[in-house]
C-alpha cells in the first residue's frame, strides 16, 4: 500500500498542470496580501478637522478617541441590541435565531462603520454616538483594519483552495486511461482495489497538507506585514456583543480551510465514482460549491446555506462556529430546520459512503467470499457422506 501511495504521489506531481495549479494556490495569499497593501497605500492620508494627517497619525488619534469613549459606545450598542431583541421576541422568533441575527448584525455594523461611512452615517438605526463620531472625524478605516484585511485574505484563499480541491482530486481519480474510475473501483483484479484505496489516502492527505501549508503562509505573512495593533479598541468593539477574539479568528480560519477541503475532496471523489466524464464531474462539483448562491430562499439563509462550502467560508457566520465544538458544528447550524439537518446528515454520513461502497463492489466482494466458502463447505459435506455410504 505504501508503494502504491508513493506511485500515486509521483503520478499526481508528474502532471505539469497539477504542479502549476499548486504553485498558483500557494502564491495566491502572498499576491492577495501585496494587492491589499497596494490598495491601502492609495489612500494613505486622513482628514481631521480640515487637517491632513498621514495614516499612522490618524490611526493613533482614532485609537485614542475610541478608547476614551469605549464605555459610551458599549452602553449605546448594548441598549440598541436589547431593543432589537425585545422586538424579535414579540414577533415569536426563537432564541437561537435571535442570537444568530444579533451577532451577524453586530459584525456588519463594525464592517460598515469602516467601509461604508456615508451610508452608515445616514442610517437612522445607527447609534447616536457612532453617528456623531462619523460626522466629526472623516476617515474610512478603524483600528481593526489589519484584522479585517487578514480575514478577507483568509476567506478568498479558502474559496480558491476549495475549488482547487474539486478540480485537482477529481482529475486525480480520472487519471486512469485504460478505464474510468467507476470501472476501477468495480474491479478487484490486479490490485485495483488497493489502487483505489491508495488514491483516497493520497487525496485526503494532500488536501490536509495543503490546508496546513496555506494556513502557515497566511498567518506568517499577515503577522509580519499587516498592522495588527489597535487591540484595545478592537476588542472593545468585538466584546461589546461577545462576537470573537483575535486568537479565535486564527483557529476558525484553520477550521474553515479544513472543512472546505475535506467536503470538496469527498464530493470530488463521489462525483468521479458516479460520473464517467471528468468535465461533468467537475461541473457537478462547481454546482455543489455555488448552489447556495444560485438558490434564493427568503428567511432561510442562516440554515439552508450553512452546510455548503461556499457558506462555510463566509465570515458572516463565523460567530456560530466560535461557540461550538467542531464535532457539533453541523447540529448547531441547523437549529432552525432539524428535519433538514437529519436529511443532510444522512446524505453525507450514510448515502455517499454507501454509494461508493456499492460502486466499488466492496459488499459484493464479501458476499462472493461468503458464497464461495459456503459453496466449498456444501460441496465437501455430500462427498463425505457419499464416501461413508459407499464404505
Amino acid at each position: 500500500m505504501c508503494r502504491l501511495c508513493l506511485r500515486e504521489l509521483h503520478k499526481f506531481f508528474h502532471s505539469r498542470l497539477h504542479c502549476a495549479l499548486l504553485c498558483v494556490l500557494l502564491l495566491f495569499p502572498l499576491l492577495h496580501l501585496a494587492f491589499t497593501l497596494h490598495a491601502q497605500t492609495q489612500e494613505c492620508y486622513a482628514l481631521l478637522n480640515d487637517k491632513v494627517l498621514n495614516a499612522k497619525e490618524a490611526k493613533a488619534i482614532a485609537d485614542d478617541l475610541r478608547r476614551s469613549m469605549s464605555g459610551t459606545v458599549q452602553k449605546s450598542w448594548i441598549a440598541d441590541r436589547k431593543q432589537e431583541l425585545e422586538k424579535l421576541v414579540e414577533q415569536g422568533i426563537q432564541k437561537e435565531d435571535i442570537r444568530y441575527q444579533t451577532l451577524d448584525q453586530a459584525y456588519w455594523d463594525g464592517y460598515r462603520t469602516m467601509e461604508m461611512v456615508d451610508a452608515i452615517r445616514l442610517d437612522p438605526q445607527t447609534p447616536a454616538i457612532v453617528r456623531h463620531d462619523l460626522n466629526t472625524h472623516q476617515w474610512r478605516y478603524g483600528p481593526y483594519e489589519g484584522w479585517m484585511s487578514r480575514m478577507k485574505i483568509f476567506e478568498n484563499t479558502a474559496k480558491l483552495y476549495a475549488l482547487f480541491c474539486l478540480f485537482l482530486f477529481g482529475s486525480m481519480f480520472n487519471q486512469e486511461e485504460s478505464c474510468d474510475m467507476l470501472e476501477l473501483l468495480k474491479s478487484c483484479r490486479k490490485g485495483r482495489r488497493k489502487l483505489a484505496c491508495a488514491k483516497l489516502i493520497v487525496s485526503f492527505s494532500l488536501a490536509l497538507m495543503l490546508a496546513a501549508a496555506l494556513y502557515i503562509i497566511l498567518s506568517v505573512s499577515t503577522s509580519m506585514i499587516l498592522d495588527l495593533s489597535g487591540g484595545d479598541t478592537t476588542l472593545m468593539m468585538l466584546r461589546t456583543l461577545h462576537i470573537y477574539t483575535f486568537s479565535q479568528i486564527d483557529l476558525q480560519a484553520l477550521g474553515l480551510l479544513l472543512l472546505s477541503g475535506i467536503a470538496c475532496t469527498l464530493f470530488a471523489v463521489f462525483t468521479s465514482v458516479i460520473v464517467k466524464k471528468p468535465a461533468v464531474s467537475l461541473g457537478l462539483g462547481m454546482l455543489f460549491f455555488l448552489l447556495p448562491m444560485l438558490i434564493a430562499m427568503d428567511g432561510l439563509q442562516t440554515s439552508w446555506t450553512s452546510f455548503f462550502p461556499s457558506n462555510f467560508l463566509s465570515f458572516r457566520a463565523i460567530d456560530q462556529l466560535m461557540t461550538t465544538p467542531w464535532l457539533a458544528v453541523l447540529g448547531n447550524l441547523y437549529h432552525r430546520l432539524p428535519l433538514l439537518s437529519v436529511v443532510w446528515s444522512f446524505l453525507c454520513i450514510v448515502l455517499i459512503p454507501v454509494m461508493i461502497a456499492k460502486h466499488s463492489s466492496i459488499r459484493s466482494w464479501s458476499i462472493m467470499r461468503m458464497m464461495s466458502t459456503l459453496g466449498k463447505s456444501t460441496k465437501r459435506k455430500p462427498n463425505h457422506t457419499d464416501h461413508n455410504i459407499r464404505s
